[in-house]
């Protein structure tokens, strides 16, 4: 018990290492990012393959099979399960508990590539993603004006969604509801059957001529100057000029059996605010970002549009930082109560303010410095690890009860206060180190727990661990 007798022999010197420790703690304190539960790492990779016009089988043959076969020979696979709709095929593969999901999806990437080349050239390129909770949108904002819906949605997509992606921690906006606008090419089907002409050869020839074609350089004395053809299609009415190539060779206008025009395009989503038409604004942090100081970024960006565009409207609609930064006031609150009952408690049942003081100086700095020791263990401020500090007041006021009382008895004794904080101390040393102890080998397996639900409740078994250390 020398750490005992050095605190009473050498009172600046311990009270130095204490402040050590609330400084480092406090500091700490301010580097610790927020979010509303722990993060847990998702055993999860899915494949999302559009296949647009493709019936449920088609897609299944083609697409979902191919896939599902080349994903099942990937490291830490454990099982592999689908969804296919029409246009739509969807691939989710189960991992082990191994897995390091980051390294996968790169070798799932690689996978998918490499059998690219067989699978139809209509569909989207597959995406390969890792799933997580941060798959969903932090903030949800409407847009909404006197202008028309498409031309909201031009200039959302354009440039409010560039301003927002400015935002520290941002990692994709999503442009929802709204119209697009786009080029409708209306086949007449009784025209088309009398040129000898099928709709794959409109597709092919809107696709060979609009294009950027690079066609060399052009040397002077002095300069080299590099050539390109442009022919892209700036106007509708240029392209009922295409020609097609019909029956007997002879060539056709588009506009002879088609009707081109710049419409809106076919609404499959749809946002509302207040019964109102609106464009939706979806906003997604990046892995290990902030949530509330990623949502702060957002809403000076925000605040910035607002000044830029009077004409607009920018509604809030959601904003999961809020209740964030409630859910852990109320956990802070509940943690502050927890403190000044149990000081007032004690000071109740000790009938004395000096036994109270070292206990409400005890539990405090110990709560601080666990702050340090989650800085280094990467943990952040949730309601897991917040509610693993407010279990610790009860942990820490029974060791500091325990230990006080038998300083108590020995005062009672007639013993002068240095003598008997070290006696009363030495004599239940051992068995306070005991006691705290157990509840360090009841939580300390929590961090080994490779299960999601180990990954979940691991700061808050870690917090208890540190705070009763």
């Amino acid at each position: 018990m020398n750490i005992t007798r050095f605190s009473i022999k050498r009172p600046i010197g311990i009270c130095m290492i204490y402040i050590l420790v609330c400084v480092l703690g406090l500091i700490s304190f301010f580097r610790i990012g927020v979010e509303l539960l722990p993060d847990v790492d998702s055993k999860f990779i899915s494949v999302i393959v559009n296949y647009p016009g493709a019936s449920t089988e088609s897609v299944e043959q083609q697409v979902t099979k191919p896939i599902e076969d080349e994903l099942s020979s990937i490291s830490h696979f454990k099982q592999v399960r689908s969804a296919t709709r029409p246009g739509r095929a969807e691939i989710f593969v189960e991992l082990d508990s191994q897995a390091d999901a980051d390294m996968v999806a790169i070798e799932a990437t690689k996978k998918v590539s490499r059998i690219r080349k067989n699978l139809p050239e209509d569909i989207d390129e597959p995406a390969v993603l890792k799933r997580s909770s941060e798959e969903y949108p932090i903030i949800q904002i409407a847009v909404t004006s006197k202008d028309n819906l498409d031309d909201i949605f031009a200039l959302a997509d354009s440039s409010f969604k560039e301003r927002l992606q400015q935002a520290a921690g941002v990692a994709d906006v999503d442009v929802t509801g709204g119209r697009a606008k786009e080029i409708a090419i209306e086949v007449d089907k009784d025209k088309l059957n009398y040129y000898g002409l099928t709709l794959q050869d409109i597709i092919t020839a809107v696709r060979k001529e609009n294009v950027i074609v690079s066609s060399g350089s052009v040397y002077t004395d002095a300069l080299e100057k590099t050539v390109r053809l442009q022919a892209q299609y700036k106007a509708p009415e240029e392209i009922q000029h295409l020609q097609l190539k019909g029956t007997g060779g002879r060539y056709i206008e588009l506009g002879q059996v088609a009707n081109v025009q710049a419409k809106d395009k076919r609404a499959v989503a749809y946002s509302r605010v207040d019964g109102n038409e609106a464009v939706s604004l979806e906003v997604y942090k990046a892995s290990g970002a902030n949530i509330v100081d990623t949502a702060d970024g957002v809403l000076q960006q925000l605040e910035t549009l607002r000044k830029d565009y009077p004409d607009y409207v920018f509604t809030v609609v959601y904003d999961q930082s809020h209740f964030v930064r409630d859910s852990l006031s109320n956990t802070l609150k509940t943690l502050l109560e927890g403190l000044v009952t149990t000081g007032l408690v004690l000071y109740l049942f000790l009938r004395g303010w000096k036994s109270s003081m070292a206990v409400m100086i005890a539990i405090p700095t110990s709560l601080i410095a666990t702050f340090f020791l989650m800085y280094l263990a990467g943990f952040t401020f949730n309601m897991m690890s917040l509610m693993g500090m407010a279990l610790c007041i009860g942990i820490l006021v029974d060791d500091s009860i325990v230990v006080l009382e038998n300083i108590h008895r020995f005062l009672a004794m007639g013993k002068s206060a240095d003598v008997a904080a070290e006696e009363g101390r030495n004599e239940i040393g051992m068995a306070a180190i005991a006691m705290t102890l157990c509840d360090v080998v009841v939580f300390l397996p929590i961090a080994f727990m490779q299960s999601a639900t180990g990954q979940f409740f691991k700061q808050f078994g870690m917090t208890i661990v540190f705070a009763t250390l």
